[in-house]
């Protein structure tokens, strides 16, 4: 009785397996026409929930490319130039229009990103484009910025190494040149190496690779700002509150629950697995063949689990968990993808199709707020233009990036420049100016008269409030190798570079 039992067990597992083996085939004979449905599909995504939210960081990046190719008044010399420059190529044909080809190009990117990184880790196409999409990458990859470009060429730098191609120098230049963050991925490089005379050749042409293709973004500092790696060290002093070694205790004390909930997919994905591929997962972890994949894949964690960490006094503003958790969250998603087989596309199906509504329900939820946002800003432009002539006037406001995308020249609220008028949103500030306006949460401030200071992020400029400028072009250097990493060599080599 006790075998019987155990057999007609067995005979149950094998129905269903054959019956999920089926179902899968049917599914994977479409897998082209689900993969282009689903790459039009969060294309559209994305595009719409721009045209709704219009979110901070891709304003600035539509502002810096109005600098550089429409003679704009408003850039920030922080921020990795790639971006500025596709949206600003764009704009030579499609106007007012190139942020959503950017988005359209960015999507692709990363979708043949998928393609190379299927290719090299053998995992079906159709399954990593199920799998990675999970809520919260998908709506936060493109929400607030363009974070989509940044991990289509890391996940291309990581398929690389798998193959020991040297365009893997390639790749980390276009992720660094996307944000500077994808520096901090470079000693994935090592997992290049063997013992073979071919390995070592391999990694040397990927660093000359990398060293190559960042040469004009050298020069081209140089001889804007009498410093090589000018903005690079700009944007890690405003972003590094911690330093090259953050205080791991302190920042996981008080902001290490941010955006833990964001696993809560990764889990489901992870329980799907165990249950479905239980076996296969006690296989996988015996196959000393994948102790390289693992061992890649867990590295990106945990570089990306260090950044989180590195940038905690960002958590106030919300920023680290759209920004700094996404890369946890996808390498997550690709290391388990690791231990997924052809036949879990019966269950990634659903999930991803139940990731999408849950996306366009948590858009459709922050829309009323963006949008009454965006009113507010054009009733206080409204209001300021009663008040002062604005076709040759900069104020300071705290959302001076929407306010110069709307056609206010605006920068951040300084107290070293009381003259000009301050437009402030949501509440009074302290202010020695009078004030002038105050109704439905804008306050303005200031005296008869208004000037015109070009709110421009450069070095001497009037944005500019670090101290790193043409006049001592080494105190990047010195910044880098002297207070946050204590190396005489490293400085003596910086400044002799720079």
């Amino acid at each position: 009785m006790k075998y019987k039992t155990k057999g007609k067990k067995r005979n149950n597992e094998e129905n269903i397996n054959r019956v999920l083996n089926r179902i899968s085939n049917i599914i994977y004979s479409y897998r082209m026409l689900i993969i282009l449905s689903y790459l039009v599909l969060i294309v559209i995504f994305f595009s719409v929930q721009f045209h709704l939210l219009q979110n901070w960081d891709m304003l600035s990046r539509i502002l810096n490319a109005n600098f550089l190719f429409h003679n704009g008044n408003y850039f920030e010399d922080q921020r990795a130039p790639l971006e500025n420059l596709l949206i600003g190529i764009f704009s030579l044909f499609l106007g007012g229009y190139a942020v959503y080809a950017f988005i359209a190009l960015s999507t692709l990117i990363f979708f043949l990103s998928l393609s190379a990184f299927s290719d090299a880790f053998n995992i079906k196409l159709l399954v990593l484009v199920l799998i990675v999409f999970n809520p919260f990458f998908l709506f936060y990859s493109m929400k607030n910025g363009s974070e989509l470009l940044l991990f289509s060429f890391l996940i291309f730098y990581v398929s690389s190494i798998k193959k020991r191609d040297p365009l893997s120098g390639l790749f980390l230049a276009l992720a660094f040149l996307s944000k500077y963050d994808a520096l901090f991925f470079s000693p994935l490089l090592l997992f290049m190496l063997r013992k073979d005379l071919r390995s070592i050749r391999n990694f040397f042409l990927a660093i000359i690779a990398f060293l190559t293709t960042l040469t004009p973004y050298f020069v081209y500092n140089f001889s804007v700002f009498h410093n090589s790696i000018y903005p690079l060290a700009k944007s890690f002093i405003e972003n590094s509150g911690s330093g090259l070694i953050p205080s791991i205790s302190g920042n996981l004390e008080k902001y290490g629950w941010l955006g833990l909930y964001e696993l809560i997919p990764i889990a489901v994905i992870t329980s799907f697995i165990i249950i479905f591929e239980g076996k296969y997962l006690r296989k996988i972890l015996k196959d000393r063949s994948k102790i390289l994949d693992v061992s890649i894949l867990s590295l990106s964690v945990i570089i990306s689990i260090y950044i989180y960490l590195a940038v905690g006094h960002l958590f106030t503003e919300g920023i680290g968990v759209y920004r700094f958790f996404l890369g946890i969250s996808l390498f997550l998603t690709l290391l388990l993808a690791l231990f997924t087989k052809k036949v879990d596309i019966t269950w990634l199906l659903p999930f991803a199709a139940a990731s999408f509504m849950i996306a366009v329900i948590m858009l459709n939820t922050v829309y009323p707020v963006a949008l009454s946002n965006q009113n507010l800003l054009r009733m206080g432009i409204s209001a300021f233009s009663s008040l002062y002539n604005t076709t040759n006037c900069t104020v300071e406001s705290n959302e001076w990036v929407p306010l110069n995308y709307y056609g206010l020249s605006a920068t951040y609220i300084r107290n070293d420049t009381p003259s000009l008028p301050i437009v402030n949103f949501y509440g009074p500030i302290n202010t020695t100016l009078p004030l002038r306006y105050d109704k439905n949460e804008i306050y303005i401030y200031g005296g008869q008269k208004c000037v015109y200071i070009p709110p421009v992020d450069l070095p001497g400029g009037y944005y500019n409030d670090v101290n790193l400028s043409k006049a001592d072009p080494a105190l990047a250097c010195r910044w880098l190798f002297d207070s946050k990493i204590k190396s005489s060599l490293l400085l003596d080599t910086c400044e002799y570079l720079t």
